[in-house]
């Protein structure tokens, strides 16, 4: 998926690469004509052993034959070292054309995936180990283009092009070559291996550390409230001490490699000026030759010690891509399929049909659900925590599909659906509200961003939130900050609900929303919820009775199950654990 997207630009470097490569061919050679030149020059009577030369010559006119031969190849020189530039120049540009592409839409890719995959991941999932796997991935991602197309690339190409060119020449250098580049190979994956372990452990060692520092600074009132600096301090300490540790050991391996391959390397540099001097005894060399043979040689020697330390290079951000990949490799569970309807508006029928659903395939968090809300209703959603309540909302979101039975929305299954447009006649006040960090108008907003202020400012004033807005030094356009901790509970619990007013849905979803609110405050967004539940199917969860009463239908619920339905009225009568829920609702609020 990612590969497809940088296509084009990855053809295009390849081609320069190769470019590059021909045209590094290129110069030696010419380098080679100029010392034959020199070879004749310095002796003119001698027949030259270059056949190039030889027919260079014949070609020039037959005064100054020398001084045309030499403006003849030093021109050919020039163009070829200025061509080199400029294809260098061009290769340099594709890369980093490729380089900062991928830094630009790798985060955007892997955000949008991210986003699409279903609440169960992220539940599941560490978040703060999900952002270092974002962080490092990215990075390593960009290092990696960086160094396969600037540097590991160009030798890859070069060293068996340059094997070939030296067999030609003198097939002793150029089967010293082959053998270099053969055990530069071989040396390069076997250090590969035995490291990858230890880039493993440090891979998860600094998804450690991050995950420990994240959540002592989004959990800094709680460290800080019992007094655990010292222990946060030491935990971070001990992950870091402990990535240096393998660090070292990482660095200390490739070291030692780099040191042994470096006399290695050395040692056949001298060995191919030895064959080249017997080349040249024997006259089957000539000066030209020889030269092109030492620095094609010695190119190849740092193209083959450049390549297995790019190889070890690459290896150790390989470790930190993968985890990236497996996190962009993960399906979503909650997708819309390629038939489902849009939907245009819909008008807030709702049924559960036989809805079984588990978190974890086992113990069933909902069982055999059976209930029917019609349009314009306020059901009520009543039982002791964990019941199943909260579940049935996320079911009803589509957070979860149910894995027996089946959701209907004015008669259609809720998989039949288009999730955006389907999610989009919604509107939920969830019991922990969040916030981000943005002005509050635009917290308000967020579910309708093209609203206009006197939009925003009418849904806060429905929600009982516009008298502690404009008390904000800069009132609508006040920042909050992280997670919304420049607020009160109560507050963003009035935000939120401003939040779903705006969005004017068709279906409203109250989880415990005024949970957070004093007496007055919950009386008035009772009032506006009378107001505006009015045309709207409402589904609100609750402890405080006084927002039961108002339902037209209530959902008694008690260990997974739905065990009475009725009136408020009607299951104060006849069911005994809705009676002792009121009951105990109404001693707390008599203590309050």
């Amino acid at each position: 998926m990612i590969i497809r997207s940088f296509k084009h630009d990855i053809y295009w470097s390849l081609v320069w690469v190769v470019i590059v490569t021909i045209m590094g061919l290129a110069t030696p050679y010419m380098n080679k004509l100029v010392f034959d030149l020199v070879s004749v020059w310095g002796l003119p009577s001698i027949h030259s052993q270059s056949v190039i030369i030889n027919m260079l010559q014949t070609m020039m006119p037959q005064t100054h034959t020398l001084w045309w031969l030499a403006g003849f190849i030093l021109l050919g020189k020039m163009l070829t070292e200025v061509l080199a530039s400029t294809s260098g120049l061009f290769r340099q540009r594709s890369w980093l054309k490729l380089l900062l592409l991928m830094s630009e839409r790798m985060p955007i890719l892997t955000m949008s995936h991210l986003l699409k995959l279903s609440m169960g991941h992220h539940l599941k999932e560490n978040t703060s180990k999900q952002i270092a796997k974002i962080d490092r991935g990215v990075n390593a991602a960009s290092e990696l283009t960086d160094r396969v197309f600037s540097r590991l690339l160009p030798e890859m190409f070069v060293i068996p092009a340059y094997i070939i060119v030296l067999m030609i020449l003198e097939w002793r250098v150029g089967l010293l070559s082959l053998v270099l580049g053969a055990l530069g190979i071989w040396w390069s994956l076997y250090d590969h291996r035995s490291l990858t372990p230890h880039r493993k452990k440090m891979e998860s060692l600094y998804q450690q550390s991050t995950t420990i520092s994240y959540e002592a600074l989004s959990n800094i009132a709680t460290v800080q409230a019992f007094g655990r600096e010292s222990h946060e301090h030491h935990r971070i300490a001990t992950a870091l001490s402990e990535i240096r540790q393998v660090e070292l050991i990482q660095c200390t391996r490739t070291m030692k490699g780099g040191y042994l391959r470096e006399g290695m390397t050395n040692i056949c540099g001298v060995l191919v000026i030895l064959i080249g001097l017997l080349g040249l005894e024997a006259q089957t060399l000539t000066l030209g030759t020889l030269v092109m043979l030492l620095q094609l040689s010695d190119r190849l020697i740092r193209s083959c010690r450049n390549m297995t330390q790019e190889w070890l290079e690459i290896g150790r951000y390989q470790e930190s891509l993968i985890p990236l990949m497996d996190l962009l490799d993960t399906v979503p569970e909650i997708i819309s399929l390629p038939t489902a309807l849009t939907v245009g508006s819909i008008e807030g029928g709702i049924h559960f049909d036989d809805v079984t659903f588990s978190y974890d395939h086992n113990d069933p968090a909902v069982k055999h659900i059976n209930f029917i809300i019609k349009p314009g209703q306020m059901m009520a959603l009543v039982g002791p925590s964990g019941s199943g309540k909260s579940t049935l909302v996320s079911l009803l979101l589509r957070a979860y599909d149910p894995q027996e039975g089946a959701i209907l929305i004015d008669g259609r299954d809720l998989r039949v659906l288009d999730l955006e447009t389907y999610r989009a006649q919604l509107g939920i006040v969830p019991q922990q509200v969040e916030i981000f960090s943005v002005s509050i108008e635009e917290n308000i907003a967020y579910g309708k961003s093209d609203a206009s202020q006197e939009e925003v400012i009418a849904s806060a004033t429905l929600a009982g939130a516009h008298d502690f807005i404009v008390s904000k030094p800069n009132g609508y356009q006040s920042i909050v900050g992280e997670r919304g901790l420049d607020l009160s509970g109560g507050e963003r619990q009035r935000i939120g609900i401003a939040r779903a007013i705006l969005r004017n849905p068709k279906v409203l979803i109250f989880d415990e929303a005024t949970s957070s609110l004093d007496v007055l405050s919950e009386r008035k967004i009772q009032e506006a919820l009378e107001t505006l539940r009015r045309g709207r199917t409402t589904i609100v969860i609750a402890h405080r009775f006084s927002t039961i009463q108002r339902a037209d239908y209530v959902v008694v619920m008690d260990r997974s199950r739905v065990v009475a339905q009725g009136t408020h009225a009607q299951l104060r009568e006849g069911n005994a654990l809705f009676r002792e829920l009121e009951r105990l609702q109404n001693t707390d609020v008599i203590r309050a």
